[in-house]
């Protein structure tokens, strides 16, 4: 036998896996306590690896274990307190364990992290939901959701939170729809039998029925599938359960007694779950979760069964065309109008969706209402905040105006947390309810829950999202309630419930009608007092409150389904699905595309194309995505051809400026004299496009007047400058001050350099400015060591600015309100600067941000830290105090010099003036050190009172234009409009400060 070489069992041991790899490895495929062992062996080792503790971290949550979860997340931030990953995962055990306060102490130091991070949005979407705060929730949500579009758990949070919005059925209905026509291909789909034919089997035969939940355990969705499952008739149907969930607990185990097979799946990967419930060959699988958390929906986009069925967890459609049938009733689809609201075929009961068993037994229920035993008339609300809308809020606030001496009383686990109850009371101030008569509880033990409706005398449901699992456990109990429905089963479920027990008449249609029941039931309190008698025995009578003839009912809908799909007739939803306005789904397209998803936005884009084959921007986003490639000869071949095809209806403004942009790229000025007098700016309706079309032909008709060679005079003798050059090392400011000395010429014996290191900032600019008192100047410039100008035009140009103001930059911000004020609306901001580009055959690009198109502005409220200039009477006539920078800020680019000039407008009322014909060129890959950025963060956010969510709520609209050559950017200058500021004129340099 041949003995192994000593080069062989090297290639062999250095291929293979290391321990973290393997840890990473089992961590994807859901195999967390292997992941665990593996990276506690490597911790070991490599105690101070960050990203593994953090990968640690992730594990421990995933199996249950937060407390751990917790301890490796800040072991990672101790080791290394910027390092994103863990500080949002830190954030939310924060916030799950309802200690928001601190969770956002933590969200308060991401912005100048990472505000692209995708967790960061769906952390703040979280602890924004737990205050009530639906549509801002909804909002961070979609935004993490479109920065990691194929990750399912911020799909799943987007369309939870969506089920709590104000927002109509159709629309909740369409969300649902965009996110299963969107989703990612299966890798594989396990070989599943058809729906069989007639001949296959008997119609009588034991039918596989198969449960899948991540809620068989101590969850809200135990009490409405146990009795399902205790009373399935074991002889006619084999009953299998999977439990994807990492953990079990008591309850879990009554759901094990209760069915033939039962497996626990949480810890299997996608794969291994696929191919364990294929093996099962299932007539029927009943999907329990939904879009709610921890599910895998997603699978589902297969087939496992030859009936798919969802139900009883969550509310609206789960949007998949492949899930058969949605559990129902005649009170939730009493006809085909209500078909429309699900992608699913209605799975109708007789008498109720679902059945409620509390399973524990009831030892103290009360035969009278607590306001005949002379307490105080209750009205309640129980559940989660985020139900308990605004308008909810104004309606509750009209009941109590009408009934002088009741009080509401308000239980929600949100109310752990103390920010909860003060966002509530704000929001319920803010609504007009009496805060004097409102009383906020938290919830109560398990084993006084049922008794805690004994102190409630009448249930206000929550709408468009109505009670479910509260509202049951409320009508066992005897307590009244009051219901508006609405068009789908999330606000249809309070009319179900209550038609069941024979309270019909408090189900409601209209506000105006809650009000009056409402009332009623206050002053006439014989309903109150008869239905908390009769209680027991309307539950008993009805499928609402007995499993045994709900599960018969079931059964037998079981049967008719299987029936209809033997015969090759399964039911199928009376219309189509409504869907979003194909506009909307291909902004999100563009958004993905935006955030470096470019196979997300195909899909995206297909979807959109299936809708509308003719949408012009749905049609140009392939086009564009040339230019990732470069190929800006088929980006011009393309748009060409669409254009000349395109309806004239439809806003060319897209097409038109990729176009113009890909002939510029390659200098094609045959095309360009051909399409610019197509160009028709006023006439689009985007104010963004109508902007980006006027630089363009502005640009374009200055170019081929030039014919390429800007007919511009030679700059003049300027007055004497000081240019201050902020760069990480004295070798870096040398390199600088060459660049800056030949681009000068002449004029560069008009100029004095000084240094600041950027680790010394604060202290070398107080240096500097102890020199400026013995330097014949007139002017100082501070700027980066990644800016470079073109020609001295750019010191004239300043020089022009400065008899408009006093501070002058190429951009700014009308107000500093977030801590990226770069990330401001589009019309609240403004810049112009070159970037080094290979586009074609052009070297640079020129891009603009703002509306404006106003060579010299005023009136903003910060500027742009790279380049700052101003008359040096000016600087010197502050006071001492106004010229210190915060030395909190320094390591971070450009960050105290904008910081300290917001001071000097907001203090000093210096005027902050712009001016965008600078030609400047900015290398925005200049490594300057980025230091101590949470610590700055914070420090900001305290000392300004920044939101960190605005932040994310950005507009990062680039304008731009290939140029050809850097002297091509003499140009600039003819871009904008000449026009002056209203200001009186004075010289900056000889002007002091006000």
């Amino acid at each position: 036998m041949a003995q192994t070489s000593f080069w062989e069992r090297l290639r062999r041991l250095l291929q293979r896996p290391s321990g973290l790899q393997r840890a990473r490895a089992a961590l994807q495929a859901r195999d967390f306590r292997t992941a665990i062992a593996y990276l506690e062996k490597y911790l070991r080792r490599h105690p101070d690896d960050a990203a593994a503790r953090c990968d640690l971290g992730l594990c421990w949550a995933q199996i249950g274990d937060k407390a751990r979860a917790a301890q490796q997340f800040e072991l990672a931030l101790a080791l290394n307190d910027t390092f994103a990953p863990a500080l949002i995962n830190q954030a939310s055990i924060l916030a799950e364990a309802h200690r928001s306060d601190d969770a956002w102490q933590l969200i308060r130091r991401m912005p100048l992290l990472d505000p692209h991070f995708p967790g960061l949005d769906q952390v703040l979407a979280t602890l924004l939901h737990s205050r009530g705060d639906v549509e801002k929730a909804r909002q961070a949500g979609l935004r993490a959701w479109l920065k990691a579009f194929d990750n399912p758990l911020q799909a799943e949070a987007w369309l939870f939170d969506s089920a709590y919005a104000e927002i109509p059925e159709s629309t909740l209905t369409a969300e649902h729809h965009f996110w299963a026509q969107t989703l990612p291909p299966l890798a594989a789909d396990p070989a599943v039998p058809a729906r069989p034919a007639k001949a296959q089997r008997r119609a009588d035969r034991r039918l596989r029925v198969g449960y899948w939940s991540p809620d068989f355990r101590n969850h809200s969705v135990f009490y409405f599938v146990y009795p399902l499952l205790k009373h399935h008739d074991r002889q006619r149907f084999e009953i299998y359960a999977y439990h994807d969930f990492t953990t079990s607990d008591e309850l879990t185990n009554v759901i094990r007694a209760c069915v033939d097979h039962f497996h626990a799946v949480g810890e299997m990967g996608d794969q291994q779950l696929l191919s364990l419930i294929a093996s099962h060959d299932l007539d029927i699988l009943v999907e329990l979760a939904g879009h709610t958390s921890t599910n895998r929906l997603h699978l589902l986009k297969t087939r496992l069964a030859r009936i798919q069925l969802t139900g009883l967890g969550y509310p609206p459609t789960t949007g998949l065309t492949s899930i058969d049938g949605k559990f129902s009733d005649r009170h939730i689809t009493p006809g085909p109008y209500f078909d429309q609201f699900y992608t699913e075929a209605p799975f109708c009961l007789p008498e109720s969706f679902w059945c409620f068993d509390p399973y524990w037994p009831v030892t103290q229920r009360r035969t009278q209402p607590p306001c005949d035993a002379g307490q105080t008339f209750t009205f309640a609300s129980v559940g989660n905040i985020s139900k308990v809308t605004t308008t909810i809020l104004s309606v509750w606030a009209d009941i109590l105006r009408q009934c002088p001496d009741a009080r509401l009383l308000v239980r929600s686990p949100n109310f752990i947390d103390p920010a909860a109850q003060r966002a509530f009371l704000g929001r319920a101030q803010r609504a007009g309810l009496d805060v004097n008569r409102l009383q906020l509880v938290d919830p109560v033990p398990s084993n006084e829950f049922l008794a805690s409706f004994n102190e409630i005398d009448v249930l206000l449901d929550t709408y468009p999202f109505n009670g479910g699992t509260t509202s049951a456990f409320a009508l066992y109990m005897g307590v009244a309630m009051v219901s508006r429905y609405g068009d789908g089963l999330r606000s249809r479920m309070g009319l179900s419930m209550l038609c069941n027990v024979g309270l019909s008449e408090c189900a409601v249609a209209d506000w105006d009608t809650y009000v009056e029941r409402a009332v009623a039931l206050y002053r006439e309190r014989t309903i109150v007092r008869r239905f908390r008698a009769e209680a027991a025995q309307r539950f008993a009578a009805t499928a609402l409150g007995d499993g045994e003839r709900y599960c018969r009912q079931v059964e037998t809908a079981y049967r008719e389904w299987w029936q209809a799909a033997a015969s090759g007739a399964p039911p199928r939803p009376a219309f189509p699905p409504p869907h979003l306005p194909v506009k909307e789904i291909t902004r999100r397209a563009y958004q993905a595309w935006g955030h470096g998803q470019s196979d997300v936005a195909r899909r995206i884009i297909d979807y959109a194309l299936r809708l509308d084959p003719h949408y012009l921007p749905a049609r140009l986003l392939p086009i564009l995505q040339r230019e990732l490639d470069g190929d800006y000869a088929g980006i011009l071949r393309e748009t060409q051809a669409l254009l000349e095809t395109t309806n004239a209806a439809h806003d060319t403004a897209a097409a038109l400026i990729a176009l113009l942009r890909a002939a510029l790229a390659l200098d094609a000025r045959d095309t360009l004299a051909i399409w610019r007098p197509r160009v028709a700016p006023d006439d689009t309706s985007d104010s963004i496009d109508r902007t980006y079309l006027t630089w363009l032909v502005r640009w374009i008709d200055a170019m081929m007047g030039a014919d390429g060679r800007p007919n511009v005079a030679s700059p003049v003798a300027t007055a004497r400058w000081a240019i201050v050059i902020e760069a990480r090392d004295h070798e870096r400011f040398d390199e600088c001050r060459r660049q800056w000395q030949t681009a000068l010429g002449e004029q560069a014996s008009h100029v004095h350099f000084f240094p600041c290191c950027t680790a010394t900032l604060p202290w070398d600019f107080d240096r500097v400015l102890h020199d400026l008192n013995e330097t014949p100047v007139d002017f100082v410039l501070f700027a980066s060591a990644g800016v470079r100008i073109v020609a001295a035009n750019a010191l004239l140009a300043c020089e022009e600015a400065l008899r408009h103001g006093d501070v002058v930059s190429f951009g700014g911000a009308r107000q500093w309100n977030r801590l990226h004020w770069r990330r401001a609306a589009f019309d609240d901001k403004v810049s112009c600067y070159a970037v080094a580009a290979q586009m074609g055959r052009a070297t640079v690009e020129l891009r603009k941000s703002g509306a404006s198109l106003q060579a010299i502005d005023n009136g903003w409220a910060i500027l742009d830290g790279r380049w700052l200039a101003m008359g040096k009477a000016t600087l010197l006539a502050l006071p001492r105090e106004a010229v210190a920078l915060d030395w909190h800020l320094v390591g971070i680019p450009s960050l105290p010099w904008e910081e300290w000039v917001y001071r000097l407008g907001r203090e000093q009322r210096l005027r902050l003036t712009t001016a965008q014909h600078l030609e400047l060129i900015i290398d925005e890959t200049d490594d300057t050190p980025w230091l101590h950025t949470a610590d700055a963060s914070a420090h900001l956010i305290e000392r300004y009172g920044f939101d960190s969510a605005a932040d994310l709520e950005s507009d990062d609209t680039i304008m731009s234009i290939p140029v050809k050559d850097t002297n091509q950017l003499l140009l600039v200058r003819t871009l904008f409009d000449r026009g002056f500021p209203h200001d009186t004129i004075a010289s900056a340099a000889s002007t002091p400060c006000r």
